[in-house]
């Protein structure tokens, strides 16, 4: 099984940094039972600043709160970067599933805690329910 999770995080949030101290065991925890999982970190100076367009514009959408982690099965996330990469507009917003939020009765995105982003075995059961609802 294959992915993508996409890290987008803040310079300026301290648990950010922390995360990003603690993500090679992350990543060796989740590459352990999915190898072929990457990860992509998106380092935003706050909240407001829009995502460079080297990204899915789309990922601008989910960063409501830091660190945001979503997951992209396949290779959605590589066919979307040679869609930019050609200059077509792309939209991910079906195919992306967010660590610890979830939409409310009036389909707007919400934090609401699952998974402790700091320990790798919550991003294989992460990914695990992403695909499971598949």
């Amino acid at each position: 099984m294959s992915g993508t999770i996409v890290i987008i995080a803040s310079k300026t949030c301290g648990h950010c940094v922390h995360l990003l101290e603690e993500l090679p065991k992350i990543m060796k925890a989740v590459n352990k039972v999915y190898p072929d999982v990457s990860f992509v970190i998106i380092k935003k100076n706050d909240m407001k600043e829009k995502i460079s367009s080297k990204y899915p514009e789309d990922f601008n959408y989910y960063s409501k709160w830091y660190p945001c982690i979503l997951f992209l099965e396949g290779t959605i996330y590589l066919q979307a970067l040679s869609l930019i990469q050609a200059g077509k507009k792309v939209s991910l917003k079906k195919y992306i599933s967010v660590m610890n939020g979830r939409y409310d009765e009036d389909g707007k995105l919400k934090y609401k805690e699952k998974y402790d982003v700091m320990k790798g075995s919550d991003y294989i059961d992460f990914i695990q329910t992403c695909l499971s609802k598949k």
